[in-house]
């Protein structure tokens, strides 16, 4: 995981910061750290993708839009639906990366319905020529990077 450990205690977590306050994201920890800054504490209601687009400078948008709700496993069709969406926001993160989180209630470990999510945006945004950043994975315990190995398989 980028060789960071999650955060994993009420202690450890950032205050947090407003989305114009934020700090430049130019590799994957930085997105890491994004999402550590901007998600507060872990524990979550319901399942959410989170959204943020950089710019060239690592400059992130001030509006960080969140789907609440979404279904337990990924559809090409809400993931392609997602990368339509944003193709109009192309101007801004133009030379920059779209950075994604997928977030659920509950302290199970990550399973293959959670890698559907990764899996799915990941061809979606390929097809739509969107650059992504590592997405992320956030459950009541942990934040995680989907690794390579997250991603090998079917979407």
């Amino acid at each position: 995981m980028l060789g960071v450990t999650p955060y994993s205690s009420f202690s450890d977590i950032p205050e947090l910061v407003p989305v114009e306050q934020l700090p430049p994201v130019r590799t994957g920890l930085d997105v890491y750290h994004l999402w550590r800054l901007l998600m507060g504490p872990l524990g979550f209601g319901c399942r959410r993708l989170w959204v943020a687009l950089t710019d060239m400078d690592g400059q992130v948008s001030p509006v960080v839009p969140q789907i609440d709700d979404v279904p337990p496993r990924a559809s090409a069709a809400d993931c392609d639906g997602l990368m339509t969406a944003l193709d109009p926001m192309r101007p801004f993160f133009d030379g920059g990366a779209v950075a994604l989180l997928y977030t659920r209630p509950g302290r199970r470990q990550m399973h293959d319905d959670d890698r559907s999510w990764a899996r799915s945006l990941t061809a979606a945004a390929r097809a739509a020529s969107i650059p992504l950043w590592p997405i992320h994975f956030a459950n009541d315990e942990e934040l995680l990077v989907f690794t390579p190995d997250d991603l090998a398989g079917a979407p």
